[in-house]
């Protein structure tokens, strides 16, 4: 009797009236499930669905978590992923702190910063100063100096994190000006050559992805001869296009109905 009251109301229609289940009866598939569609919804709704999961199976809903972060082979999700982060550090410090330095090669440099202020602070700012210090040193620094948060940004929120994030560090904030002035010209960020009009060190084929996508009206407009040609060349098969972190739907919609 239970089981089958529990079949019936688990039972829906979809929009042309066919039947379909509410749930899979396992947590874990449930959040599988869902979790890339979850950018909508609220906090506790996604919550409750990862810490269902968690309670079936803590390993695999760890590597869905990653997955779904993931933005080159998983979903890129960024918002339901920080969510979590900051409930496991609340609940799971633990096992959060095994598996942070996961973070920046799942997900991004700036993830981390849903951690401030919760337990797992700490293991966030010892990350960031690590690399941080690697970095300084490097001809080849990682991406840790693009996402840091600026002093000189209009966002009151990130000028917060970025004097938190200077403290943690132990530099004034003319020292981590400079600091991070110098990583981002090594990482040599396309924004930054795009801001100082320095439009002919911009190498096209070595673009991330999404700045290649987001910024091809501009090189149009602004290096029209140096990006026709790169785009020849790619027709060609002389060079390449980086699209690693798209989804086809990012590309299709740029073309014109």
């Amino acid at each position: 009797m239970l089981n089958f009251l529990k079949h019936a109301t688990s039972q829906t229609v979809t929009e042309n009236g066919a039947i379909a289940s509410r749930t899979t009866h396992s947590s874990l598939l449930d959040w599988f499930a869902q979790a890339g569609a979850l950018r909508t919804r609220d906090e506790q709704d996604i919550i409750r669905l990862f810490s269902q999961a968690w309670a079936d199976d803590p390993l695999l809903a760890l590597k869905s978590l990653f997955y779904f972060r993931d933005v080159r082979g998983g979903q890129g999700e960024r918002q339901t992923f920080r969510t979590v982060l900051r409930y496991l550090a609340l609940y799971h410090l633990h096992a959060l702190e095994q598996n942070i330095h996961l973070i920046p090669v799942y997900g991004r440099w700036d993830d981390l910063y849903i951690l401030f202020g919760t337990p797992a602070e700490g293991a966030a700012g010892r990350l960031i100063t690590a690399q941080f210090t690697q970095d300084l040193a490097s001809d080849a620094p990682s991406l840790l100096g693009k996402w840091l948060k600026s002093e000189n940004t209009s966002s009151k929120e990130s000028r917060a994190l970025a004097r938190r994030t200077r403290q943690i560090l132990g530099l004034s904030a003319k020292e981590y000006r400079q600091s991070l002035s110098r990583l981002r010209a090594r990482i040599g960020i396309v924004e930054t050559t795009m801001s100082e009009r320095r439009w002919s060190d911009i190498e096209y084929k070595s673009l991330p992805s999404q700045a290649g996508l987001k910024y091809r009206q501009a090189f149009l407009r602004q290096d029209n001869e140096r990006y026709m040609a790169f785009l020849a060349a790619v027709a060609n098969g002389e060079s390449k296009i980086n699209t690693g972190a798209l989804f086809p739907y990012e590309i299709v919609r740029q073309v014109p109905s």
